[in-house]
């Protein structure tokens, strides 16, 4: 029979809280702004970005885009396009 121990404080986290927190911007975003995850599965980053928008208490929305680097950035283009790639957009609505 396994022993009752009495006031254990419970050890902090070894890892960092929320990681994927920094690896996407979703804190940095105001309404309006987007950012562009080329070859990403829209499933995975439509539940993350739900579940951000519900914890930070905005909205996101996510599409699946088409899009090309150019010297300012990513920028929306047609499939057909050179170096178009194929991705997930993240846009802040609220």
């Amino acid at each position: 029979m396994l022993e009752v121990n009495k006031n254990v404080p419970i050890p902090k986290l070894a890892r960092a809280a929320l990681p994927s927190r920094r690896k996407y911007p979703f804190e940095e975003m105001e309404i309006g702004d987007m950012f562009f995850v080329p070859n990403k599965d829209k499933n995975t980053l439509t539940t993350h970005a739900s579940a951000m928008g519900r914890q930070l208490k905005r909205k996101f929305i996510t599409r699946l885009t088409t899009m090309r680097m150019t010297s300012e950035g990513w920028a929306l283009c047609d499939p057909g396009q050179a170096k178009a790639v194929q991705g997930i957009g993240v846009w802040r609505t609220l």
